[in-house]
């Protein structure tokens, strides 16, 4: 019974160390198809260029209309699903200030605690942060 127990014990702690070392990975580009991707951890590609990728909507050009025509878009299911996407679009940004990040691309580890910059490598930046981590 005894030794079951000590197995059983075992078996979770050897699976809690493995869950434990997985990383959460912040890559930030402008060329997502760039980024390599590394098993074991969880990777997310922000890509700064994806606000410029939008089109905006063409208004009349007297600007009384244009200003109703507008707002009634906005209040559209297709402009609701704009403003949504356009948002969704910019949180790379967002959280590029929030880090503050001096340079594009960067692969950020522990929520901006240490950026890795100048390239999308994941395998190079894990590298160079399991070097640091190790001093």
């Amino acid at each position: 019974m005894k030794l079951r127990f000590n197995g059983l014990l075992m078996i979770c702690l050897l699976a809690f160390s493995c869950v434990s070392h997985a990383l959460t990975i912040e890559v930030f580009t402008h060329n997502p198809k760039s980024v390599s991707r590394v098993s074991g951890h969880q990777v997310v590609v922000h890509d700064l260029s994806a606000p410029d990728k939008f089109q905006s909507p063409t208004f009349s050009a007297s600007p009384a209309r244009a200003e109703k025509e507008a707002l009634n878009w906005l209040k559209s299911s297709a402009g609701q699903r704009h403003i949504s996407e356009l948002t969704y679009a910019h949180r790379g940004r967002v959280q590029a200030i929030k880090y503050g990040l001096k340079k594009i691309p960067a692969v950020v580890f522990e929520s901006g605690t240490y950026v890795v910059y100048g390239t999308t490598n994941v395998r190079l930046a894990l590298k160079d942060y399991y070097a640091k981590r190790e001093k």
